[in-house]
């Protein structure tokens, strides 16, 4: 969503962010990270992964100070290191 991406300093950081999209998970959180707004960054990411045989949602969470907090059945949750 267009308000995830805005860079003002008046919108509160995201404590926790639940996306299941249907395997559009990495493009839909690739702008999110790359408008280098860290301190918005969620703390915790629940995310499908079934749809992710790549693991690029993974890899891109991984890159932005997050780790698999646990495993779920087609889903993980991640939260960043901080």
């Amino acid at each position: 969503p267009e308000h995830l991406h805005r860079t003002d300093t008046n919108m509160p950081r995201i404590d926790f962010l639940k996306i299941d999209i249907e395997g559009h998970e990495h493009a839909a959180l690739t702008p999110f990270f790359e408008s280098d707004n860290s301190l918005r960054y969620p703390s915790t990411i629940l995310t499908e992964v079934s749809h992710d045989p790549d693991l690029k949602v993974a890899a891109l969470l991984e890159r932005y100070g997050y780790f698999l907090a646990q495993k779920l059945s087609g889903d993980a949750i991640y939260e960043r290191i901080v």
